[in-house]
């Protein structure tokens, strides 16, 4: 008897398929403190204590699962469980007492459960189940084979996730995240630490460094300014380049700071640029502008001190939540320079061509979008 044929259009779907590469395991950070300590033994609860284990102290949660990972379904409840190892790492850490997912009890659990809220009255949930143990001397964890760390991330329907898939999840847009360790001798809780932790391990660091460009560029505009009010006092522009070099030492220290801050909190930042590879490109954009303020003739000392001055008061960098702000002080800029235009010729000054405010604010506009760009990395 002859096979059936699948007809065409389904052997290209099935090698479409078969083609589609697996995807990579998909890796989390989130910060929490310590809510609550449910029946601890008085020794173990003073042992984790002496690590850092105590309330209100913050805790890094780590954890990355296997979007290919097998599952199941049930309709009826909109959810999906995946098992077979769905997360594959899991870690809490509080003080110097670390908590993380093992194979090692004889009840092994590694498993997953999600739903998808379907109208007002259901929710979004996301629910991480791992075995567990805890370092050092199994203080929570014990013998008992049902030790595991525990995650559960509720919200309404839509706010959480846009799927059953693990790849449809985003744990920082949930409301409610609470989390545990437990095991034989008790059990450690810890919710989202208060004040709010969005979920995205760079938003601290990138902060603090736009905070740091931010004064590099008001700092590098006002030694501009300084020394076009007067440039024969520095001929060979030596207070210049001493201004300039102070205000790059400055933004150094606080960058390389914040980088190091993260890092100590198990943090990261959005580029891993170092200072001075940011310090290179930036000095690009500042001699744009330059470029542009060389274009006005004749030279007027005064007008170019009064362009840099409006230029450092507007230059720190924004994210696109202000761009209102941002609109306010370009229009700002183009006020005060074509004041500066203005005044010049009130005093017998004829320029030619006339001074390109609008190519200078440009140009300023495009420093710190890349600022911003810069920091807030690929």
């Amino acid at each position: 008897m002859t096979p059936a044929k699948l007809p065409a259009r389904v052997l290209v779907f099935l090698c479409v398929i078969l083609a589609r590469p697996a995807l990579a395991d998909l890796t989390f950070h989130m910060d929490g403190e310590v809510t609550q300590f449910i029946n601890m033994v008085g020794s173990t609860q003073s042992n984790l204590a002496m690590l850092g284990v105590q309330m209100n102290a913050p805790v890094a949660i780590d954890w990355s699962v296997d979007p290919n990972a097998s599952f199941i379904d049930y309709p009826t409840t909109f959810s999906r469980l995946y098992s077979s190892g769905a997360i594959t790492s899991f870690t809490i850490k509080i003080g110097s007492w670390t908590a993380t997912g093992s194979d090692a009890r004889g009840l092994v659990t590694n498993r997953i459960q999600v739903s998808h809220g379907q109208g007002n009255d259901r929710l979004d949930t996301y629910y991480l189940f791992r075995s567990a143990v805890d370092d050092p001397n199994d203080f929570i964890t014990g013998n008992d084979p049902n030790g595991q760390i525990e995650l559960r991330f509720d919200d309404f329907a839509g706010k959480g996730n846009t799927g059953l898939g693990l790849d449809q999840q985003t744990p920082s847009q949930f409301g409610s995240m609470v989390g545990s360790v437990s095991g034989v001798n008790g059990q450690v809780v810890f919710g989202l630490k208060i004040g709010g932790s969005s979920g995205d391990p760079t938003v601290k660091c990138r902060a603090s460094q736009l905070a740091a460009a931010g004064a590099l560029c008001k700092a590098t505009f006002g030694c501009l300014a300084r020394n076009a009010k007067n440039p024969l006092a520095d001929p060979n522009d030596l207070k210049l380049d001493a201004c300039r070099a102070s205000a790059d030492t400055s933004f150094g220290i606080a960058f390389d700071k914040a980088a190091a801050a993260a890092a100590k909190k198990h943090l990261s930042c959005g580029t891993s640029e170092t200072a001075a590879t940011f310090l290179s490109h930036f000095d690009t954009g500042v001699d744009d502008v330059l470029a542009v303020a060389a274009t006005i003739s004749p030279p007027a000392p005064a007008l170019l001190a009064s362009w840099y001055t409006a230029a450092g008061a507007i230059s720190k960098p924004s994210p696109t939540s202000l761009d209102q702000a941002r609109a306010t002080a370009r229009a700002k800029l183009t006020a005060a320079a074509n004041k500066a235009i203005a005044k010049a010729e009130s005093k017998g000054v004829t320029f030619d061509p006339a001074p390109d405010v609008a190519a200078f604010v440009a140009k300023i506009d495009a420093l710190i979008d890349d600022l911003v760009s810069e920091v807030d990395g690929p």
